[in-house]
């Protein structure tokens, strides 16, 4: 630990794991801990203003939604600087930051395009969202083929009229008539 007091009032406190001794340069009369801190500052500027081109942060009030908004951007910037180290051609960092979110919530997203309480809208939303993402399993169950289904009762009609279906309900899997 530093204290470093340039000038009357003005006291700067470092703390560091890598200076452990006190050694004072003479010609500028500043710690050793503070010439290193100010040739290396480079980098944390340099990692703001990467920060601030694609940010996740939003407005709140909530310190802890700063800090966590933070970490989700510093990991962003450095997930990008590993995957480019290990891929011959460079990425854009919008377009990785877009995939990763992607690939982030896909799984979330396949399982919820199957899930009944959801409203009709807010799955027919997420299924032009996946695309080509959809689950072989989940496109068999949502569009059952003719072919496939036997005929059976239609579950709405009244039993008296004894309406034969191969079609199904995609919410409940119920046989229903056209």
């Amino acid at each position: 630990m530093c204290s470093y007091v340039p000038r009357k009032n003005k006291a700067v406190i470092l703390v560091s794991s890598m200076h452990h001794d006190n050694i004072v340069d003479e010609d500028t009369k500043k710690p050793e801990i503070i010439l290193f801190y100010n040739t290396t500052k480079g980098g944390v500027d340099e990692a703001d203003k990467k920060c601030s081109i694609y940010s996740s942060s939003r407005r709140t009030r909530r310190w802890p939604m700063v800090v966590f908004y933070r970490i989700v951007d510093l990991s962003g910037m450095n997930a990008h600087i590993l995957y480019n180290m290990h891929q011959p051609k460079i990425t854009d960092r919008g377009d990785f930051l877009k995939s990763l979110a992607r690939s982030l919530v896909l799984p979330q997203m396949q399982r919820r395009v199957v899930c009944s309480q959801l409203p009709r809208e807010l799955r027919l939303v997420i299924k032009r969202v996946l695309g080509d993402d959809m689950v072989e399993d989940v496109q068999n169950r949502q569009n059952p083929t003719t072919s496939q289904s036997k005929r059976r009762a239609c579950s709405v009609c009244p039993p008296k009229l004894h309406r034969m279906t191969v079609y199904t309900c995609v919410g409940c899997c119920n046989p229903v008539c056209l």
